[in-house]
């Protein structure tokens, strides 16, 4: 009940009036429901779920917070409010009509159905019970248990008694004027796998830190401690001990598929987890955070050894984001990379352009494009065949890096240029792969460069969608391309020609998680180059 002066006669009158009266037992409080009460019922004050306290719609809200279901007398206001109000006949006489709010007990009925509740006369563990007839308010309890017959103990204020406690036994409802609602807590959010593939390589006074994951649109949580003892997989270790070095730094990197991920811990630079630390043996680890919140353990300590020694002469260029040597479009830069060595290249980019970032040389390179805050956003390894890497992108204005280190810790001299797509030199053979199995990574938001070089010329990509997704795939230029979208086994999904206006092709489709591969051709006698995106 919702009214705080409903009296005991009418609840008596009720009560005489109703033929069937399952059993009941009465006292005078529910403990625990007093105790959350402060103490004591004051039936003119509201609780902390903005209904009367003591009044049978109080103890239902408690009793379903306590089951893990936040109400209160606002729950999804936004969505009640638009609850049609129901007939005259499908309420008590003369009762009135609360939009936004749960308010009195009969109302739950309409609103709870009209939020698509299940409503139905089988009882269940912390059911609500539903009256539209008792007084001309309604009245709710909860199923307390349900007994072997079926029928239901519901726990309960003010059915006999004004702000009295009791409890019915052997209580059926017919569906029509009584019924249970079921309310639910909406589907946990998935637990992430942690990251897996941990490796790290120590350059003299920094560390790059590498992992691999599956999980989506992450970021990650990064520790590093001098100690092994004490770390929980939970949560870490424990950041108020004096014995770590540092507190937690939250690393923001986004992957998509099985990519991997990484941060490089720099000595003596600044930042949560950088500064000058002394020689010795460190211990990290690394957790997944989704976007909902959810996240996943820790992963076992990593050791590495750190030196205090100031970097060597002979490293030309620094081995991380500070520091970074500036490289210039259309200005290559010579380079050496030492055992163990890794080199930082800062790139700025005043517009929009399409670039290509490559190695020449007969060292064995391997080249990562980092945004500003050292997020992974392309690698390459080999290109066409040789021992040089070549990463094609078209980059949005801003800071971007290339760090590039020796394949097995090779080592030895090359030259490194960032050349705009106009100024690319014929390469010999196709930039990229005429099929699956030698596919380029297409990742998302990140545009791809490629070349239709002859007549009957293609080029395949490879997409990794984690989860059903509509998924668009578009190309841009002013060659004549037509894109063909095959699944996982080389089946067709979708393909087109000109939907994306000026000749470019544009697939929008529903698909499952999986892996994708697109492939571009030319229509016609159509070659050039173009550039796609997946987004």
């Amino acid at each position: 009940m919702t009214n705080p002066k409903y009296s005991i006669l009418m609840k008596g009158l009720a009560v005489l009036a109703t033929v069937h009266m399952p059993p009941a037992v009465y006292g005078e409080h529910d403990q625990g429901f007093l105790a959350a009460m402060g103490g004591s019922i004051e039936p003119n004050s509201a609780d902390m779920y903005s209904f009367f306290e003591g009044q049978c719609t109080s103890y239902t809200a408690w009793r379903l917070n306590q089951a893990g279901v936040p109400f209160h007398n606002h729950w999804r206001s936004g969505e009640i409010a638009t609850c049609p109000v129901p007939p005259s006949g499908g309420r008590p006489q003369g009762a009135s009509w609360n939009a936004g709010r749960w308010s009195h007990a009969w109302q739950w009925y309409y609103k709870a159905r009209h939020l698509g509740l299940r409503i139905d006369n089988k009882p269940a563990v912390n059911a609500v019970y539903c009256s539209l007839t008792d007084s001309g308010y309604g009245h709710v309890g909860v199923v307390d248990s349900v007994g072997p017959d079926g029928s239901a103990t519901i726990a309960e204020y003010n059915w006999r008694n004004d702000q009295q406690f009791s409890k019915r036994t052997g209580v059926r409802v017919d569906g029509t004027t009584e019924f249970f609602i079921h309310f639910t807590l909406p589907p946990a959010p998935p637990t992430p796998a942690p990251p897996w593939g941990l490796s790290h390589v120590v350059t003299h006074a920094s560390a790059m830190l590498d992992w691999a994951t599956s999980a989506a649109a992450a970021r990650y949580r990064i520790q590093v401690s001098t100690r092994r003892e004490g770390w929980n997989p939970g949560t870490g270790w424990d950041a108020s001990d004096n014995r770590m070095p540092s507190a937690t730094l939250p690393v923001n990197s986004t992957v998509q598929g099985a990519a991997n991920s990484s941060y490089t811990w720099v000595q003596g630079s600044s930042g949560s987890l950088e500064g000058p630390r002394p020689s010795g043996t460190y211990f990290w680890t690394v957790r997944v955070v989704l976007p909902s919140g959810s996240a996943s353990q820790y992963t076992a300590p990593m050791a590495f050894t750190m030196t205090a020694a100031p970097l060597p002469p002979r490293d030309d260029h620094a081995n991380g984001l500070p520091g970074s040597t500036p490289l210039q479009l259309d200005s290559p830069q010579p380079g050496r990379l030492d055992t163990l060595d890794v080199d930082v290249f800062r790139i700025q980019m005043p517009t929009l352009r399409a670039v290509v970032l490559s190695t020449s040389g007969s060292t064995d390179t391997i080249g990562e494009l980092l945004d500003a805050s050292g997020r992974v956003l392309a690698t390459n390894d080999d290109f066409n065949g040789n021992r040089n890497f070549r990463i094609e992108s078209a980059l949005p204005a801003g800071i971007y890096h290339l760090r590039i280190r020796g394949y097995q810790n090779s080592s030895g001299n090359y030259i490194v240029s960032a050349l705009p797509v106009q100024d690319v030199p014929v390469v010999l053979g196709d930039d990229h792969g005429n099929a699956a199995i030698s596919a380029t990574l297409l990742t998302l938001g990140i545009p791809s460069v490629g070349r239709i070089e002859t007549v009957g010329d293609a080029d395949f990509f490879r997409i990794v969608v984690n989860a059903p997704r509509q998924i668009n795939v578009v190309s841009l230029g002013t060659t004549d391309t037509v894109g063909d979208l095959l699944n996982s086994t080389g089946t067709l999904v979708a393909s087109d020609d000109d939907s994306n206006g000026n000749r470019n092709f544009r697939i929008a489709r529903v698909v499952e998680a999986g892996t994708y591969f697109l492939r571009v051709r030319g229509h016609g006698a159509g070659v050039g180059p173009y550039t796609v995106r997946f987004n």
